[in-house]
């Protein structure tokens, strides 16, 4: 029987070992560090994506600002033509003079705003051509985190393979008795239902000292339980 808890030692150790690989396994499959730097490309895609708007609405305000100050310097020509037409009386000529200044005025008006119009979108363009390369830097990033993650859970699923196919080599060597004790105690006893002793007769589960009768019987070899925690005990080997 001493021989099946140093088996359920061995596979206990195992548990533990798998448990705490699982974690880094979790870790890496969530990658906090990944997931920031996805959620700053989405944030910045989307950033892209409305400056896209922006400069697709500018041109389109700025080609019916074209086309506008086109129809008024056709509409300017004509008032100049009926101003130097020797029909146009002089109270036509007072009227048309004032609406050749108020045209020209909007012309003018009409030409800054366009200026304007152009400055923003050059503006939006470089802030555009900015966000791209960012995002470019950034994918690069994700490609290269990507790699790593992979890398890394290849080696953490290797690992955990190997050592789920070592306790299913030792599960059959258990005593089915003992196994079923392990599968109901091992959560409340988080994992550890052998405990090793040394010299200072300290449970390494509970950390109380157990008795000279407990004790002796584990130098024996003999199957004995921790009188506090009900943990089997084994002699700590270095």
């Amino acid at each position: 029987m001493y021989q099946q808890i140093l088996l359920l030692y061995d596979i206990q150790t195992i548990d533990l070992e798998i448990e705490k690989i699982q974690e880094k396994y979790n870790r890496l499959k969530n990658a906090p560090n990944l997931k920031k730097t996805v959620d700053l490309k989405n944030a910045l895609t989307k950033s892209w994506e409305n400056t896209h708007l922006e400069i697709k609405e500018k041109k389109k305000e700025l080609r019916q600002a074209e086309m506008d100050l086109i129809e008024m310097a056709q509409h300017l020509e004509l008032i100049e033509n009926k101003i130097y037409d020797s029909k146009t009386s002089s109270k036509e000529l007072q009227f048309l003079l004032k609406e050749k200044e108020a045209e020209q005025n909007r012309s003018n008006e009409l030409e800054i705003g366009i200026i304007k119009l152009l400055e923003l979108i050059d503006t939006k363009e470089d802030l555009q051509s900015k966000q791209k390369n960012t995002l470019r830097d950034i994918n690069k990033k994700i490609a290269v985190l990507n790699s790593e993650i992979s890398s890394k859970v290849e080696v953490v699923e290797e690992k955990l393979a190997n050592l789920n196919n070592r306790r299913i080599l030792l599960i059959k060597k258990l005593d089915h008795k003992v196994q079923k004790e392990y599968v109901n105690k091992r959560v409340r006893l988080k994992h550890k239902m052998v405990s090793t002793v040394n010299d200072d007769r300290i449970c390494s589960g509970c950390n109380v000292r157990i008795s000279s009768q407990a004790f002796k019987k584990v130098h024996e070899k003999k199957v004995a339980r921790c009188e506090e925690c009900g943990r089997y005990l084994i002699i700590k080997t270095d």
